[in-house]
């Protein structure tokens, strides 16, 4: 065998081997976490995707959908009912100790920015 042909073959390999584990490390939570429930009875989804490529630009250290998950600290088992009701404690705790971002002229708490943030990726797939 050439040189040319088993250095592709074994790049070839790798990457079919690599392929199954990116896939499998896929975050799982539930699709409720990436819709900003107060956001989207004033802004329209492309509005909503807009400011979560807003986000990911001026936060590039969260631009992935493994760590906005992780951020929103959202288990997936839980119910849609206790997500809201968990997703509405945080924004309302962001606003209260100051941990929020403007975005195109808004005012929105990191939680509800990083939904935005994860409802656009989700969009972009």
């Amino acid at each position: 065998m050439r040189r040319g042909h088993f250095i592709l073959l074994s790049g070839l390999g790798v990457s079919a081997m690599a392929r199954p584990t990116l896939t499998a490390c896929a975050p799982e939570y539930n699709p409720k976490v990436s819709e900003p429930e107060l956001l989207s009875t004033i802004w329209d989804p492309t509005a909503i995707s807009e400011m979560g490529q807003s986000y990911r630009q001026q936060f590039i250290d969260e631009n992935s959908e493994r760590i906005l998950v992780k951020l929103l600290d959202i288990k997936a088992s839980d119910e849609d009912s206790r997500i809201i009701e968990n997703l509405s404690k945080q924004i309302q705790e962001d606003f209260k100790q100051g941990n929020t971002v403007a975005l195109d002229g808004w005012i929105l708490s990191k939680t509800e920015a990083r939904q935005c943030a994860l409802y656009s990726l989700i969009k972009e797939s």
